[in-house]
């Protein structure tokens, strides 16, 4: 995603840390996926291992396009 998604031809980034408290807005290029639009289970969270056994961590699942995925909620 782009460093500042505001300034065109803004430098993109793949990683971005972020403190307590804070959050990050961003503008996947291409989409979920990326430009190639890979499937595939993406991890995000704190990598540092007391906090991942802490469960601050996810998974952003991207699936093909055109699959029917079941509602996970009701």
């Amino acid at each position: 995603w782009p460093f500042n998604a505001r300034q065109p031809g803004s430098n993109l980034q793949a990683t971005q840390y972020i403190g307590p408290s804070n959050h990050v807005t961003a503008h996947l290029v291409g989409g979920a996926g990326g430009p190639q639009r890979y499937p595939g289970d993406y991890m995000y969270g704190d990598h540092r291992l007391p906090f991942t056994q802490g469960g601050m961590w996810g998974i952003f699942r991207v699936v093909p396009e055109n699959t029917n995925v079941p509602d996970l909620l009701p």
